[in-house]
């Protein structure tokens, strides 16, 4: 009912479902189990960040053994992958000369997983648009989750900063990340369709800046709050 009620002629959560799981039942089962496990990310991130820096960690080290084994490595030739690539490099020379040299490297190391994630979702897991759609409604009900959770914190043990479900100071980052391109998406459609699917979109949209607030995380709150502003101006807004 949910991807029925969202679904715009450009964008149909609901035939997407559909033709998505479709074309996944016909691939071989190392892809399909790993495009199953690449949906679960955001339940995965509910749990705790321990499970999901495991969970990116898997994708990102499959990709790379993926890589090798087909010797496919076109995609590290992109602009964007180059640049990340001299960031990281870069990074990693000035962890070397910093105070705590060791303990700096550590952590720049691992931070190559992010491009290697997005090189993973954009050649291999998520290529498919009907497949990435069905991420973006994973996404929706993590993010509703989340909301959920934090709107009763809120009820129950008000206070400046909200620590649910994490048990610290930013619980917030999940909706701010974890489901901006999904808010990013909900926002242009909301300004742009004058039907339900606009209005269901401007009121989840709505609803999750609210909980941004409710956070007390300023800056994901003005993360997601420009972020939302851009994404309706830039993709056919009707004033």
């Amino acid at each position: 009912m949910l991807l029925k009620l969202l679904s715009i002629p450009e964008l149909d959560f609901k035939i997407s479902w559909e033709n998505g799981w479709a074309k996944i039942s016909k691939l071989n089962n190392f892809d399909k189990y790993m495009i199953i496990f690449w949906f679960l990310g955001p339940f995965i991130y509910l749990i705790e960040r321990d499970p999901a820096d495991l969970w990116l960690t898997i994708v990102c080290l499959t990709f790379f053994i993926r890589c090798i084994k087909r010797k496919d490595w076109d995609w590290t030739k992109q602009i964007w992958f180059k640049s990340a690539l001299a960031l990281w490099v870069f990074g990693l020379f000035s962890a070397i000369l910093g105070p705590d040299p060791y303990f700096s490297f550590q952590q720049g190391f691992v931070w190559i997983r992010f491009p290697l994630y997005v090189a993973a979702a954009q050649v291999w897991l998520a290529k498919d648009r009907d497949i990435r759609i069905i991420m973006l409604f994973s996404i929706l009900i993590g993010m509703l989750i989340m909301c959920s959770i934090l709107i009763a914190e809120t009820l129950i043990e008000p206070k400046l900063r909200l620590t649910w479900p994490y048990g610290d100071l930013v619980p917030g980052g999940y909706i701010a990340k974890v489901s901006l391109p999904l808010f990013c998406i909900l926002m242009a459609i909301a300004v742009s369709k004058k039907n339900k699917a606009g209005m269901l979109s401007g009121f989840i949209g709505l609803i999750s800046i609210a909980v941004s607030v409710l956070t007390g995380e300023r800056t994901n709150t003005l993360l997601r709050a420009c972020g939302g502003i851009l994404a309706s101006f830039v993709w056919n807004p009707k004033f």
